[in-house]
């Protein structure tokens, strides 16, 4: 499956995820596809800390919030 299929340049994954339109209202977004993409999204996740990402771009905990990389906002946004 092509990523032309699911993904809008206007409108981040975690929308897509959370079933939203690029302007935040309700979408009408695969509940399989959006599976497969959370889950796709949760092993990233998961091997981003597995080699301590954070650590090798610099970002420790307690930083400023404007220190932390878009990764970090994406990784909560979908957590929700």
């Amino acid at each position: 499956m092509s990523r032309s299929s699911w993904w809008r340049p206007r409108s981040p994954i975690s929308n897509f995820i959370a079933n939203k339109a690029a302007n935040g209202l309700p979408a009408n977004h695969s509940f399989v596809l959006r599976g497969y993409v959370r889950h796709w999204l949760e092993n990233v996740w998961s091997e981003l800390d597995r080699v301590k990402f954070l650590d090798l771009v610099g970002v420790r905990e307690g930083a400023p919030e404007a220190g932390k990389p878009r990764l970090m906002k994406l990784a909560e946004a979908a957590a929700s």
